[in-house]
């Protein structure tokens, strides 16, 4: 199996992909190269430098073209730098065939803006611990890492007609007089669903990597090797059968979102059964990603985080200091309740029910500040779990529209009527 090192026809240090410049570049005499260039470059090797492979296929051992040292690996990846003489290393073979990706999102942020993108991250999270993370020597390691994914592509076709009703009340003279008014919602037309991603790599986190949507799908391009240069990058293991059913879940999820959406007056409850999902298409990209982790030496805790190699968006899971999470809901609650009081008591109306109601909505404020911390902290959040449905969004920003829309009202009539007994 090839493996390979772009060389500088220069001064014959190797060449990688510079994320700030957008191109190639040797770091040793700066020359700066295009990617029409860096094909034409001599490479170091080509041979088939594999040394040895397990048995249950967990790993790959080869010699670095450049300082001969051995480099093990896992069966997956096929980009990655040598220990030794920290020349990047492009494993060309293992791209062959149906394991060549047809698109990549190269990136655009370097290890530098990466870090700077983390730092400030950390630094707008108030409920972590003082001593976690107080300087970038604690990151124990930042590797750019190319992720492979697959993209899925269809059209759902929408097909909703059905009745509602709707009921209320309202006073007429000494009568508490009930309504239901009844209507028909029609929705018809094709929601377009376009490179939806799925991680194709299972030795990794699946949640963290892919919670660092969206990408942007309008700077992709066509796949070449080269881009590889400098960083880690894993093939995919994952067959697109596998992911189905995930992929399924968003599909539908986001036909519901755009029909409620298109319902800006009366609602209907939409279900499945509502949507004719085509038959859809793959894609095999890379996708750009940081992937950082750090030990906290208080908690001897490892944590990870990804950072989007084409945006900066930083994602992972953080410790919270609970005391300082119910103290800053207690301080941001209280006061607006307490000047609520102070109005309902000078208005003489502390013991109606309207005390009541402000004390239950900040019973409930107090414990939704709360939950929201947390989902945030625990990567739990709605965010998170709609990661992909949000990364559709993203693609087609509601761009697609649908074709019939029409709302019927098909009347309304009194379905009940009581006398007011006390008025006042």
């Amino acid at each position: 199996m090839a493996t390979v090192i772009y060389k500088c026809k220069n001064c014959g240090g190797p060449v990688k992909y510079s994320a700030t410049l957008g191109k190639f570049d040797c770091e040793y005499c700066n020359t700066v190269y295009t990617e029409d260039e860096v094909k034409l470059l001599d490479l170091l090797s080509e041979r088939d430098e594999v040394v040895e492979s397990s048995n249950n296929g967990e790993y790959v051992e080869y010699h670095c073209p450049s300082c001969g040292a051995n480099i093990v690996t896992d069966e997956t990846t096929v980009a990655t730098t040598c220990y030794y003489c920290n020349n990047p290393i492009v494993m060309t073979g293992k791209l062959e065939s149906s394991q060549m990706p047809t698109k990549v999102i190269p990136f655009k942020v370097d290890k530098k803006k990466a870090l700077e993108s983390f730092d400030n991250w950390i630094k707008k999270k108030k409920f972590v611990p003082k001593s976690f993370y107080n300087d970038k020597k604690e990151i124990e390691e930042i590797n750019g890492v190319y992720f492979p994914y697959w993209l899925y592509n269809t059209k759902v076709l929408v097909d909703l007609d059905r009745e509602g009703s709707r009921t209320y009340s309202r006073t007429e003279g000494d009568y508490k007089v009930t309504y239901r008014k009844d209507f028909r919602i029609i929705r018809k037309g094709d929601v377009v669903v376009k490179n939806l991603p799925k991680l194709a790599l299972a030795k990794s986190n699946k949640v963290l990597v892919e919670s660092v949507y969206p990408f942007d799908f309008n700077t992709s391009i066509k796949f070449d090797s080269s881009y590889l240069s400098g960083f880690v990058a894993e093939k995919k293991d994952i067959e697109k059968e596998e992911l189905m059913s995930s992929i399924e879940d968003d599909v539908y999820k986001y036909s519901t979102r755009v029909v409620e959406k298109s319902m800006t007056g009366e609602r209907v409850r939409v279900v499945n059964n509502d949507f004719r999902v085509q038959r859809g298409s793959f894609e095999y990209a890379m996708l750009p990603v940081w992937a950082i982790s750090y030990n906290d030496k208080d908690s001897d805790k490892h944590y990870f985080f990804s950072v989007n190699g084409q945006t900066g968006k930083v994602v992972g899971k953080l410790p919270i200091v609970v005391s300082k999470l119910i103290l800053t809901a207690l301080l941001t609650i209280l006061p607006i309740f307490a000047i609520v009081t102070a109005i309902l008591y000078f208005t003489n109306n502390l013991k109606s029910n309207i005390f009541w109601i402000v004390l239950g909505a900040s019973i409930l404020a107090f414990f939704g500040y709360i939950f929201k911390v947390t989902a945030d902290y625990n990567m739990t959040s709605a965010a998170v779990k709609d990661r992909g449905v949000n990364q559709i969004d993203f693609n087609n920003n509601y761009a697609e529209k649908i074709e019939y829309c029409k709302d019927i009202d098909l009347g309304t009539r009194v379905i009940g009527r009581e006398r007011i007994v006390n008025k006042s």
